[in-house]
């Protein structure tokens, strides 16, 4: 998982209770592509609240909340097809 503060790993101080046990060992890293490009995930989960924040048809359930923030629209989805 990653959040504003970077990837969560064990390391970390400011962590919340429930992100705790998502917080396994890791190097640091607040840059979100080299956290990607270091750990190579198979599905990114986006709950980032920009809107077209990711590309290159990657896998992305979009969960944020107002639609205009979504990581891409449902249009986008069935073009990407």
């Amino acid at each position: 998982m990653f959040d504003v503060n970077g990837l969560l790993e064990s390391t970390r101080a400011d962590l919340a209770n429930f992100q705790k046990p998502y917080a396994h060992q890791h190097p640091p890293f607040k840059d979100f592509v080299q956290a990607i490009e270091a750990n190579k995930p198979t599905a990114i989960i986006g709950f980032r609240t920009v809107a077209k924040a990711f590309n290159r048809r990657p896998i992305i359930f979009p969960y944020s909340n107002p639609t205009s923030h979504s990581e891409f629209s449902a249009e986008e989805a069935y073009r990407w097809v």
